[in-house]
């Protein structure tokens, strides 16, 4: 019996494969969605409660009302974010609306912040297009419904009488062709 792969082979792959460690967290893939999900609602384009909004890079990092930064790459325990999805302030643990974080959610956004918190320079989208109030256009001018081509040609002829008499024959028949279009 042949063996494909020698002990020693397969311990020095798993070792340089860092085998048993949890893949990286990826701001795409796992963090946006879970901010879109959990925090914009209530902290994105349309409301900004406490200051705070999760639709933005520069916006996230940069903290709210309370002055605190919200995002502290490297320090998960001095982040506001975990902090008030964790323990909360005055009783109240975010988001005060809907599920919890998981604990498996938490861990996440833990782990992205401790390795650094990378985020790409795109704005996050709200999950549904919110739907504003309708804008109320005005009409358009009405034009005569009678258009005389008799003062259109006096007008042209007065203005301009360098005219080319191509463009002036043209300009003429399309002006009766409006005239007599009902």
């Amino acid at each position: 019996m042949k063996r494909l792969i020698s002990l020693p082979t397969l311990i020095a792959l798993l070792l340089c494969n860092n085998f048993g460690k949890g893949a990286e967290v990826d701001f795409k893939r796992d963090i946006a969605p879970l901010l879109k999900a959990k925090c914009i609602e209530c902290h994105g384009l349309e409301k900004q409660k406490a200051g705070l909004r999760f639709d933005r890079k520069d916006l996230a990092f940069q903290g709210g009302d309370s002055g605190e930064k919200t995002i502290n790459p490297g320090k998960p325990e001095d982040s506001l974010l975990i902090k008030m999805i964790t323990v909360g302030r005055e009783g109240k643990v975010m988001p005060p609306k809907g599920a919890k974080l998981t604990d498996k959610e938490i861990a996440l956004l833990k782990s992205w912040i401790a390795s650094g918190a990378t985020w790409p320079d795109e704005k996050l989208k709200p999950l549904s297009t919110p739907t504003g109030p309708s804008i109320n256009q005005p009409a358009l001018p009405t034009l005569s419904p009678r258009i005389n081509p008799t003062s259109i040609t006096q007008s042209i002829s007065s203005s301009n009488p360098n005219l080319n008499r191509k463009a002036w024959r043209y300009l003429l028949k399309r002006r009766r062709s409006l005239y007599y279009a009902d």
